[in-house]
């Protein structure tokens, strides 16, 4: 067994490494502050468009000395320029200039014309290498983070990607600062992580899901500040992030911030979001029938004395013989009495009416609010450049006093020129979380939300406050439900997390076509948090407190030598060798106090018993080297291939090396035929594959002993369950892809089209192992997964002129997985269980990933439902339900823009899945549904208006009733009203053949009672609560003003912008009840398929301001 205090020497960041990093990165920065000066003779100018209108940020640079500025909000630049220069005009989207200038100019005015395309498009690819987009092999896709992305944010980066991305799934977490899964074309693993690797300029960071336990502390990758980013680049598959290895296995997000834009003077901009969420959709609840069961308020839950078996607590202040729900027989389920506003005594011990109150749900919750600030500073010379960020976000939720937030992000980049070949690019962020009261999820009986919506639909919020009294100890509410207030207000908790990135790069020019480039970079997250329970609540009356505290490490060193150069005209090489070293570490260390002795004292000093402490700890310490070549010939033909080596510390030293490659060829068809522009401007073909892999997870090879427990204050340990596995191997998939890239009638129409098949074998899996062995189960190599689907992007500009422009973008992807195979004589694996319906969502051989089984009502060969001898349908477990994986999903954004006005909606939508809700199936038993009112007036007439008894509604009449010998199976005599309703229509039982007497006969009565039917039939049919997951949702809608430069010439503005957004407005189509969003999940994980008490379909409206000086 290794030992674990080796391992972490081994892989420990020293200490005088981490000084000496960040004494580095304070020098560089330094340096960048002595360069921000220049000097010499004076050229002033101006800058127009085509129209006459003055051009604000076109770059003005002078070849010899490289000084650099930027034009003003009038368009007028100055510059100090030698007495003799060659100076250089640029713009975005328009031709470059370059004006020679001799000793008697001292102004120019220049015209700038417009691009009619943009052929040699440049992108950052993998391991940050910047290259032209026309040469690359594989699919990948571009996000600008421009304004309009960010006017329609989230706190959440990634949900800001819903909809936009073809081939892209994001399934959010739900509740404010919870963790977003993104999938890319598929699963490829069966058990082990299946998210693309998330790189920040070069850094690859952590990006482990937060849940744990019953809170969801969310993910590294969800909390990047999009304020910095100027671009997001997805690379999809393995043919575009092959250079990663392991890594990048399931695709890369690279992430390019933004740097200092060259301007006159220093440049300041500010923005300020400010974000209202309201509910827009509710359950649909039934006002009709109130606390109770089987139509009646329990007999024994009356105010009054003198009768058996009662368990209410007299009150003579209030009327004699009424109701009284503070009664231990009162029940928490809405299958009482019609709610006609007779009185009774509440549940507060006051007395009211029997009535329904429709807002019980609604009157809980509020308007949320997040409120986000930034501010940047920036400024460029011909030496240096500097940028600094802060931003703020303030925000809280829909319920007051739950998940209140406070972020804080800092940004600095730098980027110098040390010598005429050495350059510097150094940057720092750190961001700071905080979140009060971060909510309980899913099902869980500290989820407030969650105990809320079961309420018994005549509960008065009123009555719900106050929730205790001057000891400390919860109003006695009864009826087996905790008050939601107590949820809310007495079980606080806290966390705080610091993230802290910082890279150093520097590039030195050996020759004009040779350059190395040395990057040094560190990731470091840590965390700590606290949960408390006050002692007397319901589910834990001793209390509990929960302390934590987390550090994360990931450091990063890379060497590269990169090459590029054209030879002949015809030819051109770009080639990379490098070299990386990775070691990353995580501890945990979690302290709980089980027994608290004191009430409102959440601290680890409040101790009634033992403090129990346990400690985590994995890590990894990877070396690679890897090598990448591309070979164009006449812009014409392209040939790409990469190496990559890894040695990873997760793997035995026999297994610890695996090489992966990639190879793919582009062919571009406007290079190679003597096509006019105008019809088509831009045409590629392009195939390639791929192998990369997963390596194994931390502590899988060797077994060892865990500590246990303590026996007479002395510590045992105990063996794992798992039997560790010394000869795995890595996972690897093999990837194929084909694809087109079309840009017809000079871009106003592009279609971007990928195809791929991928497999992924060695899955690295654990397998059950007899128990005679001591273990339960085992890690193997065995199993292999496909994936194969279409992703498809089109944008059609079908107007624009000089006043108005129209864009719409499509985009659409389907993905097909397949299990081929498991560990041998296995067919399925189990994924995740939950659900109140035995539900389990499984891989299976032969069928696409996420099999859903769960219970069905057992029937017979002819198909009618199998009852027992009280006709209740007997159960039948591990039956399929169906798939919980899309068949496609896509997104449609359009763009209108007239003069300085702009419009823009998005709609994202899904095409089936499924998932199991227990929301659903919680809403229908305890009888605040709408469903559940089936059945329930009928049901009501029978047994109240005309007394008819069980035996009646079974459509019989009762012994006692008929003149001759007869009993409850034998010589029974219909009842002639027996086909009249009398409950929930429940046509098509046959008794069990083992009933006697019974054995094979229909069920004459046709009638179940409501109570009966949704509060233990339907739980043995998980098909009931089952629903197909597809949607359409308004995802954003954004009205923006852009003021003319004309009304700005006269303030300090150099730019100002106002926009009114929204975000998440409307399920335009669902096929889940109201209440339930179609992309509901209780799980970031692997198994999805499962809802458990998600948040409530929310919108968020606001306004937007940008502002530049």
């Amino acid at each position: 067994m290794e030992n674990n205090r080796e391992c972490e020497d081994r892989m420990t960041v020293r200490r005088p490494f981490r000084m000496s990093f960040f004494a580095l990165i304070f020098a560089l920065i330094l340096s960048s502050f002595q360069t921000l000066s220049a000097q010499n003779r004076k050229l002033e100018g101006t800058v127009f468009d085509e129209q006459g209108e003055p051009v604000i940020g076109a770059t003005i640079r002078d070849l010899s000395s490289k000084r650099t500025t930027t034009t003003n909000i009038d368009g007028k630049f100055t510059l100090q320029i030698p007495e003799n220069a060659t100076i250089n005009v640029t713009y975005i989207g328009c031709v470059p200039q370059n004006i020679t200038v001799n000793s008697k100019t001292t102004f120019l005015k220049i015209t700038l014309k417009p691009k009619v395309q943009e052929l040699e498009e440049t992108v950052v690819t993998a391991l940050g290498i910047r290259r032209d987009a026309k040469s690359l092999t594989y699919g990948r896709q571009t996000v600008k983070m421009d304004d309009e992305m960010t006017q329609t944010r989230d706190a959440n980066l990634l949900n800001m990607l819903q909809g936009k991305v073809s081939g892209v799934q994001i399934i959010s977490g739900g509740g404010p600062g919870s963790s977003t899964r993104v999938v890319i074309r598929g699963n490829n693993s069966i058990t082990g992580n299946n998210q693309p690797l998330y790189v920040i300029d070069g850094i690859p960071i952590m990006n482990d899901m937060g849940e744990n336990g019953e809170l969801d502390y969310g993910n590294a990758a969800a909390n990047i500040n999009p304020d910095d980013i100027e671009s997001i680049e997805i690379l999809k598959g393995a043919n575009a992030s092959a250079l990663y290895g392991s890594d990048g296995a399931n695709g890369v997000i690279l992430i390019t911030t933004k740097k200092a834009q060259a301007r006159a003077g220093w440049g300041v901009s500010f923005s300020s979001n400010v974000q209202l969420s309201r509910l827009y959709q509710y359950p649909a609840y039934q006002n009709i029938y109130g606390s109770g069961m089987n139509a009646e308020i329990n007999q024994n839950a009356l105010n009054m004395t003198g009768k058996n078996g009662l368990n209410t607590t007299y009150n003579p202040n209030l009327p004699w013989g009424i109701f009284n729900l503070t009664s231990q027989d009162a029940s928490d389920r809405s299958y009482g009495l019609p709610m006609l506003g007779f009185p009774i005594i509440g549940r507060g011990g006051e007395l009211r009416t029997y009535s329904p109150n429709k807002n019980n749900i609604s009157d809980l919750y509020k308007t949320g609010i997040a409120w986000t600030n930034s501010l940047s500073f920036d400024k460029v010379t011909d030496k240096a450049s500097i940028r600094f960020s802060y931003t703020v976000l303030t925000a809280n939720d829909v319920v007051k006093d739950w998940n209140e937030r406070s972020r804080h992000s800092f940004n600095l980049r730098t980027q110098s020129k040390l010598t005429d070949r050495l350059t510097a690019d150094v940057n720092a962020s750190y961001t700071y979380d905080a979140m009060d009261n971060r909510g309980y999820r899913n099902s869980s009986s500290r989820n407030p939300l969650y105990i809320l919506g079961n309420l018994p639909r005549d509960t008065s919020i009123g009555e719900l406050i106050p929730w205790k009294d001057g000891e400390g100890k919860p109003y006695n509410l009864n009826g087996g439900f905790t008050n939601p207030y107590w949820l809310l207000y007495e079980l606080p908790n806290h966390d705080t997390k610091h993230w802290f990135m910082g890279n150093i790069t520097l590039n030195y020019r050996i020759l004009n076509y040779l350059n190395f480039r040395l990057r040094i970079a560190t990731d470091l997250q840590t965390a700590r948090g606290w949960e408390y329970t006050n002692m007397y609540s319901q589910f834990d009356t001793d209390g509990q407190f929960k302390e934590f505290s987390q550090m994360a490490q990931n450091n990063n060193i890379e060497a590269m030598l990169n090459f590029n150069k054209r030879f002949k005209k015809d030819w051109n090489l770009t080639a990379s060798l490098g070299y990386s070293w990775q070691n990353r570490r995580n501890e945990r260390t979690n302290l709980t106090v089980g027994t608290t002795s004191q009430p409102d004292m959440p601290s680890l000093a409040n101790n009634g018993a033992i403090l129990v402490g346990n400690d985590s700890y994995d890590g990894k310490e990877k070396v690679s080297v890897f090598a990448m070549a591309n070979v164009g010939y006449k812009d014409m033909v392209y040939l790409d291939g990469t190496v990559r080596n890894d040695w990873s510390s997760t793997l035995s030293p026999g297994n610890n090396s695996y090489f992966y490659w990639s190879t793919g060829l582009s062919f571009i068809l406007t290079q190679a035929f003597d096509i006019p522009k105008e019809i088509l401007t831009f045409g590629k073909l392009r195939g390639s594959v791929a192998t990369v892999g997963n390596d194994a997870p931390f502590d899988s090879l060797y077994d060892g002993l865990n500590l246990s427990s303590t026996y007479l204050g002395m510590p045992y340990y105990m063996t794992d369950n798992i039997r560790k596995n010394p000869n795995l191997k890595p996972e690897q998939t093999t990837s194929y892809e084909v694809g087109a890239d079309f840009r017809f009638w000079n871009n106003r129409i592009s279609v971007d089209f990928t195809y791929y098949w991928k497999s992924t074998t060695d899955q690295i899996m654990r397998a059950s192992v007899s128990s005679a062995s001591g273990y339960k189960e085992r890690f193997v190599n065995a199993g292999e997964i496909q994936n194969r689907g279409a992703e498809l992007t089109a944008s059609i500009t079908p107007v624009k002129t000089k006043n108005f422009e129209w864009t719409t973008i499509f985009n659409w992807s389907k993905n097909n997985s397949k299990v081929v195979s498991l560990t041998p004589g296995v067919d399925r694996y189990q994924v995740r269980a939950a659900g109140a319906d035995g539900c389990i969502s499984y891989v299976e051989v032969g069928k696409p990933y996420g099999q859903m089984y769960g219970t069905d009502w057992q029937r017979d060969a002819a198909g009618n439902v199998i009852a027992d001898v009280s006709g209740k349908p007997l159960e039948q477990k591990d039956v399929y339900i169906g798939c919980v994986e899309p068949d496609f999903l896509g997104g449609w954004k359009n763009q209108f823009r007239y003069k300085g006005f702009d419009f823009s909606f998005l709609f994202d939508f899904k095409k089936g899945g499924l998932f199991y809700s227990e929301t659903a199936y919680k809403a229908n038993n305890m009888g605040n549904s709408i469903k559940s009112l089936e059945g329930r007036d009928e049901y009501f007439f029978s047994k109240w208006v005309l007394d008819e008894s069980d035996q009646e509604r079974a459509g019989y009449l009762r012994p006692t009733d008929v003149p001759f010998p007869a009993d409850a199976q034998a010589n029974r005599v219909p009842y002639m009203d027996g086909a009249r309703p009398k409950g929930v229509y429940f046509p098509g039982r046959v008794f069990e053949a083992s009933i006697e007497g019974l054995g094979g006969q229909p069920v004459v009565n046709d009638w179940v009672k409501p109570d009966v039917m949704f509060c233990h039939i339907s739980g043995r049919n998980a098909k009931m609560n089952t629903y197909d997951a597809t949607y359409v949702k308004l995802r954003e809608v954004a009205l923006g003003y852009t003021f003319p430069k004309k009304l700005l010439r006269k303030t300090p503005f150099q730019s100002l912008r106002l926009s009114a957004v929204g975000r998440n407005l409307a399920i335009l189509f669902q096929n889940t009840p109201q209440g339930i969003d179609p992309e509901a999940t209780s799980t970031t994980g692997n198994g999805q398929g499962f809802e458990q008490g998600y948040p409530l379909p929310t919108a968020t409206y606001g306004f937007d301001l940008k502002v530049t000086f």
